[in-house]
This record gives structure tokens, C-alpha cells and sequence, in this order.
């Protein structure tokens, strides 16, 4: 017996941030504990191309890297989730950082390459901190957090001067 996949649907999670889209042309969104890439022009039509799993709770927010150096393109996507965890991807590949240390599940992320400090990530999180990250070595640290008190937060950014 051959089996083929004829149709795949997913419908994008409801929670703010939770789709995005590259230079790449493809379209990241959360789906339920995944996130499917989505080619709006695949041979003349649109399909989720391909299925990233890395979570075990709702993700809640997909940023797509930007202006990612040709020498760092291993690391091109960034998500959060309820479970408390952002990851790190290769959108090509799958997961390739899982990053601890919120005990409230991430609501927000952003991620730049900085030309003196490699990649740098920021989360947010419903414990109400934030938290920037760096790679040290083949893993990333919490290099600070920032306490909200009973605050929440509601986006994140990053901008070079």
C-alpha cells in the first residue's frame, strides 16, 4: 500500500504574534503546539511546505530573524509557548536551541544578530520578566532579567543605532 499526504490544514493559534512571515517569501504561524511554514506560491497554488515541532505546550509567538549573516543562517526563526520555553530553529531543519528559565510561559519574543555580540534574544513572559539572552560558547545564557513586578509584556524590540 502507498500512502501520500493530499492536504494538510491548520489553523493559526489566537494569540497575538503568533504569525509572521520571512525574506524567504514563506509565512510562519503558530498551530496548536507546532508551526507550520506556509508557501503561498507553491507550483501555482499555496501548502504548508512543512510542520516545525519543538514545544509541548501553545505556542504563542513566531518571529522570523531578519537580516540573518550568511555565516549564522542556521538560526533563522524564533518561537514561544506555554510551556515556558522559547526555541530557536533552522526553519529548515527544526529545533536547535530550547531556552529555560521563565516559570510562566512565553508571550513574547525577538531575536537580532548584532555585529559585535553574535545573536541576541529577548523573551517575555506571563511570570512578568523579561529576559535577554547571548550564546556563550555552543549554548545560550540569561545574561539579564528584568522584573516587571505585576507588569506584562505586551511586545518586544530590538534596533540598532
Amino acid at each position: 500500500m502507498i500512502t501520500s499526504n493530499r492536504y494538510t490544514s491548520a489553523a493559526c493559534n489566537r494569540t497575538p504574534e503568533s504569525l509572521d512571515w520571512g525574506e524567504d517569501g514563506l509565512i510562519y504561524f503558530a498551530a496548536c503546539h507546532a508551526i507550520a511554514v506556509f508557501d503561498s506560491n507553491f507550483q501555482g497554488s499555496s501548502k504548508i511546505v512543512r510542520t516545525l515541532y519543538g514545544h509541548t505546550a501553545r505556542v504563542n509567538t513566531v518571529k522570523k530573524i531578519r537580516n540573518v549573516p550568511p555565516a549564522e543562517q542556521t538560526i533563522d526563526l524564533v518561537s514561544g509557548s506555554d510551556d515556558g520555553t522559547c526555541v530557536l530553529w533552522d526553519s529548515g531543519e527544526g529545533v536547535k536551541y530550547t531556552l529555560k528559565g521563565h516559570s510562566k510561559g512565553v508571550t513574547q519574543v525577538e531575536a537580532i544578530y548584532h555585529q559585535r555580540d553574535g545573536l541576541l534574544v529577548a523573551t517575555g513572559s506571563a511570570d512578568s520578566s523579561v529576559k535577554l539572552w547571548r550564546r556563550e560558547g555552543d549554548q545560550f545564557e540569561c545574561f539579564q532579567t528584568i522584573d516587571l513586578r505585576t507588569g506584562y509584556c505586551f511586545a518586544l524590540k530590538f534596533c540598532t543605532l
